[in-house]
């Protein structure tokens, strides 16, 4: 996306990072972030290459239909939180040695 259309892709990339940031989901923050994209690539820059206006829809319903399993755990509530921090990260590098 980046590559396609840097703002959206940017905007998109804060909207997972927000996302992520509140929840700790990764798959959530992704879904939001690529269904973030058509509407920032629409409606915010004004984007009328039609092709772009396609693919970006078709990747938000790709992203979508991929993550399904991810959908149904987070509905009950099932769905694993990322647990990063520095003292993991720290941690982790520790044992890789």
């Amino acid at each position: 996306m980046l590559a396609i259309h840097h703002h959206g892709a940017l905007m998109a990339l804060v909207v997972f990072v927000l996302v992520f940031g509140f929840t700790r989901f990764v798959s959530l923050g992704s879904m939001c972030a690529a269904v973030s994209f058509p509407f920032f690539i629409i409606l915010v820059f004004h984007t009328t290459v039609p092709s772009l206006i396609i693919f970006s829809i078709f990747i938000a319903i790709l992203v979508l239909i991929t993550h399904q399993k991810n959908i149904e755990r987070l509905i009950r509530r099932e769905e694993s939180k990322a647990n990063i921090s520095l003292k993991n990260l720290i941690k982790q590098a520790g044992e890789d040695d």
